[in-house]
């Protein structure tokens, strides 16, 4: 616990600084990339499951999440740490009425049953004591009312690592890593808690399959910010309206329909109530999904799980699809997931315009790849370099450009044959 104490300490020492609150404020009003659908997927998984005219946010910030539930007329409280914070979040706030409280998140000034919804964003992935803070947030809520706040996913990580690793397992215990610790937790650890609290899980949603740094799903080797290319194309979330639309019809009808294991991040709805019997029964219903994802993602288990009806999403996703950036992310997201080993039955989900532009799209990149491959590697093979080398350059490299031409036009015949006119 004193181990605990250390790294809280560390985590929230920053928040104190006028100077960082500035910088943290800015952060979060930059709206370019992906920053904007972020926002957006979790305002909207708010104003879904928040209950009641009571509401108390918990490391309010600078009120992202609880500004405009008091725009809106709803009782709002807000409490942080920082009084800095408090001040921003005052400032941000403007006209809006919100009662603003400097405290601890796991001693709050409040009674028991005070409030209809505790709700908070972005706080618990900082807090190593999160039975604690759970508890003392269940105290504050009436019978009835509801628990609202997102964290990490370590189900997300064991699949994309191959790992089976507990949220206690990520904890630093050295001050040189409290830097990256940031609290992951499973579906087991949320309605394990649950069932032992009298509390019954509304839901837990996945989100962030685009929405989030923290998700590595397609990939297996790092958060899809830190591939350049899909950096690139996620830079357009922002300006390409379409596109924003279509990233987020993924977020809320495809990934908030999946498991805990498909992205990095997920939003946690508790009911204060005992229900420990449905509680499993989730859980179950989730732990097959699991297993149903990892077989063919056909049409038949889309049909059981998209919003709206099939026909409905289908003929939508394939709407987006005209839309020609929308294809290219796609895509990309296809290719991945052919590399993942990932069965989709795209002959279903697809009109016969997109599934061609795509398949040829996808033939002509692994085309470019295997005549990459063959133009820059052959002069490296130990029976080639001797003789291609002069005053220890080889030479071979020189070659390279003129051979990738002749490959894609020759020997896989992508390119148009050169005019012999």
């Amino acid at each position: 616990m004193e181990q605990h104490q250390d790294l809280i300490h560390w985590k929230s020492q920053a928040w104190f600084d006028p100077g960082m609150v500035a910088w943290y404020s800015r952060q979060m009003q930059d709206h370019s990339g992906i920053n904007a659908l972020k926002y957006r997927v979790e305002q909207d998984l708010c104003m879904k499951h928040v209950v009641g005219p009571r509401l108390l946010d918990v490391g309010v910030g600078t009120g992202r999440g609880s500004i405009p539930f008091a725009r809106i007329g709803l009782d709002v409280t807000g409490v942080d740490s920082s009084q800095s914070m408090l001040d921003e979040c005052r400032r941000q706030a403007g006209e809006a009425p919100m009662r603003l409280l400097q405290s601890d998140a796991t001693r709050l000034p409040a009674s028991d049953g005070e409030f209809d919804t505790v709700m908070s964003l972005n706080l618990m992935v900082h807090l190593p004591n999160w039975r604690a803070v759970l508890t003392e947030w269940g105290r504050v809520v009436r019978p009835g009312g509801r628990i609202v706040f997102d964290i990490n996913s370590v189900d997300h990580y064991n699949a994309m690592q191959g790992r089976d690793d507990r949220y206690q397992d990520l904890i630093p215990t050295h001050p040189d890593d409290y830097a990256q610790f940031m609290l992951a937790l499973s579906a087991r650890d949320i309605v394990e808690f649950a069932n032992e609290n009298d509390l019954a899980v509304v839901d837990l949603t996945p989100y962030g399959g685009f929405a989030s740094d923290s998700s590595r799903w397609p990939w297996r080797d790092g958060p899809l910010k830190q591939k350049h290319w899909w950096r690139r194309q996620l830079e357009w979330v922002s300006q390409d309206a379409r596109l924003f639309d279509f990233t987020l019809f993924m977020e809320q009808r495809l990934f908030a329909v999946l498991t805990t294991r498909v992205t990095g991040r997920f939003m946690v709805v508790l009911e204060k109530r005992a229900d420990p019997e449905a509680n499993q029964s989730w859980l179950a219903a989730r732990e097959a999904l699991n297993d149903r994802l990892a077989g063919v993602i056909d049409a038949a288990l889309l049909r059981d799980l998209v919003p709206g009806g099939w026909e409905d999403w289908r003929a939508t996703f394939n709407a987006f699809l005209d839309h020609p950036r929308n294809r290219v992310l796609f895509g990309f997201l296809l290719q991945a997931v052919g590399e993942r080993n990932i069965d989709l039955a795209l002959t279903e989900m697809l009109d016969a315009r997109h599934l061609d532009a795509l398949r040829e799209w996808i033939n002509h990149e692994a085309c470019d790849t295997q005549a990459l491959i063959m133009a820059s590697g052959w002069h490296a093979c130990p029976e080639f370099a001797e003789a291609m080398t002069l005053r220890g350059v080889n030479m071979g490299v020189g070659l390279e450009y003129g051979l990738m031409r002749r490959l894609l036009r020759d020997y896989f015949q992508v390119t148009a044959p050169e005019s012999t006119q």
